[in-house]
């Protein structure tokens, strides 16, 4: 009724909502002007594995009566997905507005920790390298460390929490909204510095003093990977971004991609998971690496991620 009224301009929801035979009769016959898809990456990234909703917000806009303007808009997208991504959502000869994603003050590192089935031994090393790199490269902004499971967040926030009493918070998506949303809040209001969560936590967050992101496991993707470390200086100071890695991590996701029976779903995450296996092995400078993934060029190499200190002292 709003809507129809032309109290409310901009109505905000979810892909889910878009196949709901109560909205589609709210909406029926109504003009809409645009419809916007806002973090476009997760049309493929989501909708494959998890949300297939998102697959059908081009037949949502199909069935209007009068076709919208389709605007798409992400961070991180590479030249292929963003294709198919235009080709799902039934855009017709898009414009594209392509900024580079080089981060000049983004500062990657990546550290392998020994082969060995010891996950618990693994853990505990990880661990130590997390307070070594917190108290090396924590200046007086936040961090976020992020964990690929809920079982790690617990851990990791159980055990920083006697190291830094009174300054961590955690999310992910099995905690109670309430107690969620109240950690979520006291990390962007400054309350707290120190966030551990999964990626259920950071998706539109803009705040501009994280001067440190750690992936405590490596992402399942190379998507995932930046667009989680360039959540970091967006107040234009150098930041830290640091992988901890080590083949159990590989193994983790290979264990869950299995419980996955869509086929094709499967093939698309196999094929991530791939390409971000060949980023932390290279030896190439990561900020090439990177640029080169999402369609980009950087001549000249970064100079300070790890594999350009790397290669400088060889």
């Amino acid at each position: 009724d709003d809507v129809r009224n032309h109290r409310i301009t901009i109505l905000y929801v979810s892909p889910e909502r878009l196949s709901s035979p109560g909205f589609l009769s709210a909406i029926e016959d109504m003009d809409i002007y645009m419809v916007v898809i806002d973090e476009c990456h997760c049309v493929l990234e989501w909708g494959i594995s998890f949300r297939p909703d998102y697959l059908e917000i081009g037949e949502f806009i199909k069935k209007l009566e009068y076709r919208p303007i389709i605007t798409a808009l992400t961070a991180t997208v590479n030249p292929k997905d963003r294709k198919n991504i235009q080709k799902l959502l039934g855009m017709k000869k898009p414009e594209e507005f392509i900024n580079s994603i080089d981060r000049p003050n983004l500062i990657l590192m990546k550290e392998e920790f020994p082969s060995q089935n010891n996950a618990e031994k693994v853990f505990q090393q990880k661990l130590a390298r997390l307070k070594y790199n917190i108290k090396k490269y924590h200046r007086k902004g936040s961090i976020i460390i992020y964990c690929s499971t809920r079982k790690h967040v617990d851990a990791v926030y159980n055990h920083l929490e006697s190291k830094f009493p009174g300054e961590i918070v955690r999310c992910h998506s099995k905690m109670k909204p309430k107690t969620r949303a109240k950690h979520e809040r006291e990390f962007l209001d400054d309350k707290k510095s120190i966030m551990v969560a999964t990626s259920a936590f950071g998706m539109g967050i803009d705040k501009g003093d994280i001067d440190l992101i750690v992936h405590f496991d490596m992402p399942l993707s190379i998507d995932d990977y930046y667009q989680q470390a360039g959540r970091a200086g967006r107040d234009g100071s150098d930041a830290h971004c640091i992988m901890l890695y080590n083949e159990i991590d590989d193994k983790k996701w290979q264990a869950l991609m299995k419980n996955e029976k869509d086929e094709a779903a499967r093939k698309y995450i196999q094929k991530q998971l791939n390409q971000m296996q060949e980023f932390v092995e290279s030896n190439s400078c990561m900020m090439q690496e990177l640029l080169s993934y999402f369609g980009g060029t950087k001549e000249k190499t970064c100079k300070h991620c790890t594999c350009c200190q790397r290669n400088r002292r060889r």
